[in-house]
């Protein structure tokens, strides 16, 4: 139950050691926010009996968008798109859609570098190529602390940790998960 601490530790720490935060116009009440976070994984097994080895991997892109309904303030709404693979059971593959809403709090100090924090839900369903019937898996509640690099005043790189709390983990009832992870993206503000 550690892991949401985490989260929480790291996005504090961030906003205490930036010397510099946000720009102020593309925070502001009435901006609109367009962006795209990607994750690659690749894990190799082997077991130590065999001579097999297998490999999985996963490819994640969330597309979302974000209104800024008070300055520094952001609702955002995302699409999680997930396609894995591994050949340790034969060729199987799964492919994941879902949906996240969630708030934003940005650091607005008047810099280039903006570190933020949020709080949302999300669900998400499974189709993978053995026709498998999976439960939908709820995201309650997902954590996020990151950190934006503005490059323009209105495009940044976005760096950033995340705790999900999952319910019907890897999409089987009564079966709860805790994932910790990493991303990186960018944004565009119109």
């Amino acid at each position: 139950m550690r892991a949401p601490f985490l989260v929480v530790f790291v996005a504090v720490l961030v906003v205490l050691l930036s010397s510099s935060v946000a720009l102020s116009g593309p925070l502001d009440k009435g901006s609109h926010e367009l962006s795209g976070r990607f994750t690659f994984d690749r894990t190799s097994y082997s077991h130590k009996d065999y001579d097999d080895t297998a490999a999985e991997t996963v490819i994640e892109f969330m597309p979302s968008y974000g209104y800024f309904v008070a300055d520094n303030w952001e609702l955002a709404f995302g699409v999680p798109i997930i396609y894995a693979s591994d050949d340790f059971w034969g060729d199987w593959s799964q492919t994941i859609y879902g949906a996240q809403f969630g708030v934003l709090y940005h650091f607005n100090g008047g810099g280039t570098t903006v570190p933020y924090v949020g709080a949302g839900l999300g669900l998400a369903s499974a189709s993978d190529s053995e026709d498998t019937e999976y439960e939908t898996m709820w995201v309650l509640p997902a954590l996020v602390g990151g950190l934006r690099v503005f490059f323009t005043d209105s495009a940044c790189l976005n760096f950033e940790a995340y705790y999900y709390h999952q319910m019907n983990g890897l999409f089987a009832e009564d079966i709860t998960g805790h994932q910790i992870g990493l991303r990186a993206g960018f944004s565009v503000f119109l």
